[in-house]
């Protein structure tokens, strides 16, 4: 079995009676196709270093454990403005972290991984109305993040012809990041007495964790570069 992959995506073809049902399912931009009948140049036999989707899994919490995360900076907001005077890794405006895999478990029926993980504590400057400028900091000790993973094959998500009867898969997303065990508590203010007296407001610190899914998602990228025959889902 032959691997065809560009930059660092995927060849893959969808099989259910030849080419007619491929086109079929291409398509229609509407619903994601059967997932049983993903596989690669047809009726081929796999590759021998093929994964399948409980490897994947973990290939996705092995890819965000110990990644490099970032909160990016708002500066321009009506209301709360955060993470303005620090930066990431490589330069970016924001408040940097690292990031923390637990588990990650296909969602039969979909091409959705859903995902555990958590990060470093996070640190920065905080614009809060009625009070100004603080400087907060974010115990994340007991914060667990929950996100859906998504690899796509829909074209206008990334599959484009190679030429040879399939298709590239370049993409996958971090989906729905939701934050979970952030309490009052566990955020400090600081800075001027009004930051130090204030009870924070625990939706708009798990607003600014939420914010580092675009970091996840860089994370799991380099899953785009393995073989997966029979597709996994």
């Amino acid at each position: 079995m032959n691997e065809h992959r560009g930059g660092n995506g995927l060849l893959v073809e969808f099989r259910a009676g030849a080419s007619v049902a491929l086109l079929g399912l291409l398509s229609s931009a509407a619903a994601e196709p059967p997932f049983e009948h993903i596989t690669h140049n047809s009726f081929e036999a796999c590759w021998s270093n093929s994964k399948d989707a409980t490897s994947l899994a973990a290939l996705i919490v092995d890819s965000v454990d110990g990644a490099p995360g970032c909160i990016p900076a708002v500066s321009d907001s009506a209301t709360s403005n955060y993470c303005y005077t620090s930066v990431c890794s490589g330069g970016q405006a924001g408040c940097p972290t690292v990031l923390h895999g637990a588990t990650s478990q296909h969602h039969p029926g979909t091409m959705s991984f859903d995902t555990q993980g958590g990060l470093d504590s996070v640190a920065g400057k905080v614009t809060i109305p009625l009070i100004g400028e603080c400087d907060f900091t974010i115990d994340t000790s007991n914060v667990v993040l929950y996100y859906t993973i998504d690899y796509s094959a829909l074209e206008y998500y990334g599959l484009v012809p190679d030429g040879n009867n399939g298709y590239w898969l370049s993409v996958a997303h971090a989906d729905n990041v939701t934050v979970q065990g952030l309490t009052s508590s566990k955020v400090t203010l600081s800075g001027s007495l009004p930051c130090s007296v204030s009870i924070p407001t625990v939706s708009l610190f798990n607003g600014i964790l939420s914010e580092v899914w675009a970091s996840i998602e860089s994370a799991v990228q380099p899953t785009l570069d393995y073989p997966w025959c029979p597709w996994p889902f």
